[in-house]
């Protein structure tokens, strides 16, 4: 019996140093999960301020693009606005200068007109249509083309 107790004692003496061990174990392993909780909050916090910080650059970002699309937007109304008054002033200076050549080369009616119904043009040579006339009845228009330049070939 004396064995007996020997031995329960010393597994006592063993499984209460086991379980000592156990004990320090497990508060050793708290102690490390309360510090990889820290650590884990930590890192949220961080991750919500990076993603504040993403939403900011986001929005700033977009704000910026919005700006640099605005200002593409100006420059092309802008150069679209110049084009229109370069456009304009060429049309101002074509229609000046038709106006100029159409006073030049108006038609005029001949002296003749209510014979022959020819129309004298000033350029006469370059549109031999409008003086079908000229060719049949030449004594008719011979006042009226008479004014006409003359021109090499066409007397």
């Amino acid at each position: 019996m004396n064995m007996l107790v020997q031995h329960l004692k010393a597994y006592k003496d063993s499984t209460s140093k086991e379980i000592e061990y156990l004990r320090s174990k497990i508060a050793a392993l708290k102690q490390q999960h309360e510090l990889v909780e820290e650590e884990v909050a930590e890192r949220e916090e961080e991750i919500l301020e990076h993603d504040q910080v993403i939403r900011n650059l986001e929005s700033v970002n977009s704000r910026r693009y919005r700006a640099e699309e605005r200002n593409d937007w100006q420059t092309l109304v802008e150069s679209l606005n110049e084009d229109r008054e370069y456009l304009s002033k060429d049309l101002v200076e074509i229609q000046a200068a038709t106006d100029t050549f159409s006073q030049q080369v108006r038609p005029r009616l001949c002296a003749c007109a209510s014979t022959c119904r020819c129309i004298c043009v000033c350029a006469w040579a370059t549109h031999p249509r409008l003086h079908s006339c000229w060719r049949r009845q030449n004594t008719h228009c011979s006042l009226a083309h008479s004014l006409a330049p003359r021109v090499r070939g066409r007397n």
